[in-house]
């Protein structure tokens, strides 16, 4: 989403950043040679102040306990928009609630694949995940509940034992 493109709706972007990133690559056995396929959960916050608003997007890529090679990545990204319009065409809540973290998504995505392909294991790529979908599911934020995804259908079901 460009800086154009949020400025019609009347909310601009004033800029992304990584706030947190921690990788790793377990090595697992020497015979073993293929990668687990990675899990992901994803979380989103958001905090208003006036006519500014902050969307955190945390994402954790992980491959599971029983699986003894492959990535472990954890990124928080953070972006700052504002308020340009009185009256916005998308109440300014409901963009950073929904709107906002759908465009961060593209960022981390990049951002995942980006660290990935310079590792020793084969890279992640995730697929596009309908955030809109997720959002109205009731992903909320990291702190009420991790949620695991399923890139697969996009849906939100909870992380086990939650």
């Amino acid at each position: 989403m460009s800086t154009e493109e949020t400025a019609s709706s009347g909310i601009r972007m004033l800029g992304i950043a990584v706030d947190d990133i921690q990788y790793s690559f377990d090595w697992g056995d020497s015979d073993t040679s293929a990668c687990a396929a990675p899990s992901l959960e994803i979380g989103v916050e958001q905090k208003i102040d006036g006519n500014r608003g902050f969307v955190r997007l945390t994402l954790e890529c992980t491959h599971a306990e029983q699986e003894r090679r492959g990535h472990r990545l954890k990124a928080r990204l953070v972006a700052a928009y504002e308020k340009i319009a009185d009256s916005p065409s998308v109440p300014f809540e409901r963009f950073l609630h929904v709107n906002a973290p759908a465009a961060m998504f593209a960022f981390a995505r990049e951002l995942v694949y980006s660290i990935t392909s310079r590792s020793p294991g084969p890279p992640i790529l995730l697929d596009p995940v309908n955030m809109h979908s997720l959002m109205r599911k009731g992903l909320r934020s990291f702190e009420e509940g991790k949620k695991q995804l399923d890139l697969s259908t996009g849906a939100a079901e909870p992380a086990p034992g939650q």
